[in-house]
C-alpha cells in the first residue's frame, strides 16, 4: 500500500508485519534488524541462542507504522559479548511469532 506523506511524496506503508533478515549476517560487532509494522502496535524484539535461552532482549515497545530497524552489537544483557555462534532472532506482535537465524563470528 502506498500513502502520500505532508510534502506530496509517495511512502509505502507494509502489508503485513514482518521481521526481515538481519545484515549483514554473519556479523562480528553489529548487525541491523529490521521489521516492518502495517499499524502501530506493541513488538518485542530478542536474541535467543540454540537452546533457546534469551540472550538479550532488544526492544519491547509501541512502534508506528512503517519500517524499523534496531542494532544488535552481539552482547547479552549484561554487556558481555556473546560467543561465535548461531542465534535466533524473535519478534512477537498482535500474535504473530516470526524468527529469523542470525550468525555470531568473533
Amino acid at each position: 500500500m502506498t500513502q502520500v506523506d505532508a510534502d506530496g511524496k509517495k511512502i509505502s506503508i507494509p502489508a503485513v508485519i514482518r521481521l526481515r533478515q538481519n545484515y549483514p549476517n554473519p556479523f562480528n560487532a553489529r548487525t541491523r534488524i529490521a521489521f516492518e509494522m502495517p499499524k502501530a502496535a506493541v513488538a518485542e524484539i530478542a536474541v535467543f541462542d540454540r537452546v533457546g535461552q534469551r540472550v538479550r532482549l532488544l526492544s519491547r515497545q509501541r512502534y508506528g507504522q512503517g519500517v524499523h530497524a534496531l542494532v544488535w552489537d552481539g552482547r547479552d544483557d549484561l554487556g558481555m559479548a556473546v560467543p561465535s555462534g548461531m542465534y535466533v532472532c524473535q519478534m512477537r506482535c498482535e500474535g504473530l511469532l516470526a524468527h529469523k537465524k542470525l550468525m555470531v563470528l568473533r
